[in-house]
């Protein structure tokens, strides 16, 4: 299954920064951060927090858009 780009590349380009550089500053691994960027992954709450806060977005309009997305989906095949 292929996955999108996800919007995190991006705005981490935009902003001049490394892959190495998000995952320092979020503590986790690069493979993580490659993981979000691919769509692999979700970054979890906490790290939702630190990447609005390092890449200057709001948290409640970005960083939430795709997992309620995701919500929506998992509750419609739930039902």
């Amino acid at each position: 299954m292929a996955h999108k780009r996800h919007w995190l590349q991006d705005l981490r380009r935009v902003r001049g920064l490394t892959l190495e550089a998000l995952a320092r500053a979020t503590d986790v691994s690069l493979k993580t951060v490659t993981r979000w960027e691919s769509g692999v992954a979700e970054p979890r709450f906490n790290h939702r927090l630190a990447l609005a806060r390092l890449l200057g977005v709001e948290v409640l309009h970005r960083l939430y858009e795709d997992s309620l997305a995701a919500f929506e989906a998992e509750n419609r095949q739930a039902s």
